[in-house]
């Protein structure tokens, strides 16, 4: 049996980490979203994972830049 260290060993949890209900219902992003639109500057996001909730700040037009260490 194969063991797995993380997202870098088998790229196909990456894409459904998102779907998992316990995240996927989270009701944080639009606190998030609210909160992005009130910065009057670039906006960084320590630890953004997936990009849960940076591409939809970023899609709202808002400056922001992301880093994770998976």
């Amino acid at each position: 049996m194969e063991k797995y260290a993380g997202y870098n060993d088998s790229p196909i949890f990456a894409e459904l980490y998102d779907y998992v209900p316990g995240y996927k219902n989270r009701a944080d992003r639009d606190f998030y979203l609210r909160y992005s639109q009130d910065c009057n500057g670039d906006i960084l996001e320590l630890g953004c994972g997936t990009g849960r909730i940076l591409i939809p700040v970023a899609q709202t037009g808002c400056r922001i830049v992301g880093i994770d260490l998976s």
